[in-house]
């Protein structure tokens, strides 16, 4: 090669890796939210410093009293070495688009939520690696029901979860790994909840192993809907650990959508437990029929607090495979001669009907026409369901107690109510996921029994 073709190559390789030695020593950046933009965007530029927006690798930082809206629609995945600080009593909206943090060891603090600060998310799809760690009083808040988030693990701190309601609920914190408890507290506005009863989870883990290892100890507090609704926080710790909210609705004096385990195959008894015969199976938040026509049923006490109430409002949520045959809802009220006697109520074994089993000195009502008939064929069941076919049904109904007898005009007339319910065909094609029943005032309204 001519000296002269030498120097041109040389000239051009000097050049290449003068180009390409900046792009193999670009640095991660700390990125701190300054506001020179005017607006609260997070994709805006102008409100970082070096105006420039944060990228996977940078370090970004969030204080004072900032409010910022994570409005980036693309995912931005940030790497384990990058975390988010949120400071003083400044808040990180997110908002929509996904942010996710990508962990490389587990043990990474991708976003830390000093005290007095907030990460509120409340639309998105957002998946946070690591260990989230939250110091002090720094708050957790979902609001509204639009939102899907997904965590890795949680240790202990001393902050808040704080859940706030739309008309139709609230988004769950889903945990993949553990989730320690610790002094955390835990708030639930629900003032703006339009639905009925129904329990909703705020957090869960799907861990098999360890879940929920200790329980929240902080204050838990609940606005309900309106006054007269009733609320119940409960926290199942261990394998698949869950916190749960239950929201009833007033005069409600039965609810379950069988998220529980407590289905017992033996006859009903006056202990609150729903029971059936070993045809009816737990399966996946329903009570499901697996095999012929026996039956299924509850009983349980009449509130304190029920006075007049002479109706009952029931909704039902089910689903049918066969629609030939109608759907039997056996209810009997029940009068307790002696409340010590805890021998069964109802037997739920036979194929022509929900009998009634004579035990537990009580003396039972139909409440379909107060007969004391020893047990009860299809024909005699208190609400007759439509025969419908499919999943998601839905049945809504008022049964009046007026007119079953002397001295039976209203529910404080019962000590006890039994329910029963039986798929009179010889398929297993009933579940029932949801059944909630509230006590009615003579006028039709409602009353609270708080």
């Amino acid at each position: 090669m001519k000296k002269r073709d030498r120097g041109i190559t040389m000239l051009w390789a000097a050049i290449a890796v003068g180009l390409f030695i900046p792009l193999l020593t670009v640095q991660a950046a700390t990125r701190t939210w300054d506001g020179g933009g005017g607006d609260s965007s997070w994709i805006n530029d102008d409100n970082w410093s070096d105006n420039t927006e944060p990228g996977p690798d940078d370090f970004v930082v969030i204080g004072g009293t900032a409010v910022v809206n994570y409005d980036r629609v693309s995912p931005l995945h940030f790497n384990s070495t990058a975390p988010i600080d949120i400071n003083d009593t400044a808040t990180l909206n997110l908002t929509t688009g996904a942010l996710s943090y990508i962990s490389s060891t587990g043990n990474d603090s991708p976003i830390t939520v000093a005290s007095g600060a907030v990460l509120n998310i409340s639309d998105g799809t957002h998946s946070i690696g690591g260990r989230q760690m939250m110091f002090s009083s720094g708050i957790m808040r979902v609001t509204g029901s639009d939102a899907t988030i997904n965590m890795f693990q949680m240790p202990g701190f001393n902050g808040t979860f704080d859940f706030v309601f739309d008309a139709v609920g609230v988004s769950s914190l889903d945990y993949n790994s553990w989730m320690a408890g610790g002094a955390q507290g835990v708030t639930v506005d629900a003032s703006a909840y339009t639905g009925s009863s129904k329990n909703f989870t705020l957090i869960q883990t799907s861990d098999t192993a360890n879940g929920l290892i200790n329980p929240l100890t902080g204050t838990i507090s609940v606005i309900p809907p309106s006054a007269s609704w009733s609320s119940t926080v409960t926290q199942v710790t261990g394998s698949k650990g869950n916190l749960t909210l239950t929201l009833l609705e007033p005069g409600t004096i039965l609810y379950d959508d069988f998220r529980t385990n407590g289905l017992a195959n033996n006859t009903i008894k006056r202990n609150s437990q729903w029971a059936g015969s070993s045809d009816w199976s737990w399966t996946s938040g329903t009570l499901e029929n697996t095999n012929t026509t026996k039956g299924v049923g509850i009983c349980f006490p009449v509130p304190a607090g029920i006075t007049t109430e002479n109706a009952l409002e029931i909704d039902l949520g089910y689903a049918v495979a066969n629609g030939s045959t109608a759907v039997a809802m056996h209810m009997w009220g029940l009068k307790d001669v002696s409340s010590s006697s805890t021998t069964e109520i109802m037997n739920p074994w036979g194929t022509a009907g929900m009998w009634y089993a004579g035990g537990g000195n009580l003396v039972q009502y139909n409440l379909k026409d107060g007969a004391t008939g020893y047990n009860s064929t299809p024909a005699t069941a208190a609400v007759q369901i439509p025969s419908d076919t499919g999943a998601g049904l839905s049945y809504s109904t008022t049964l009046k107690l007026g007119g079953l007898g002397s001295g039976l005009s209203k529910l404080s007339d019962y000590d006890y109510i039994a329910v029963g319910f039986q798929k009179h065909s010889y398929s297993p094609d009933l579940s029932i996921d949801e059944v909630s029943i509230r006590a009615l005032l003579p006028s039709g309204t409602v009353i609270s029994i708080r």
